[in-house]
């Protein structure tokens, strides 16, 4: 009958699940385009991370060498 307020026709609820399904395919074709692109950031950022983490080598006192008794 009537989209507003009204029950959907069989018509209507067809259309709406075609339409859900072209969505979501659209959406994992864009995913599947350019999610390498998120992993790479990922990656990117952890590395980085990783990267300002480890101490950084400073010259220091050079140990002495023992005596030899």
């Amino acid at each position: 009958m009537l989209r507003d307020g009204g029950p959907l026709s069989q018509t209507d609820s067809f259309i709406d699940e075609v339409t859900e399904e072209v969505r979501r395919d659209k959406f994992y074709a864009f995913l599947r385009r350019f999610g390498w692109i998120g992993i790479l950031a990922v990656c990117v950022l952890v590395g980085g991370r990783r990267g300002m983490n480890t101490p950084n080598p400073r010259p220091g006192p050079k140990p002495r060498p023992r005596a030899m008794r």
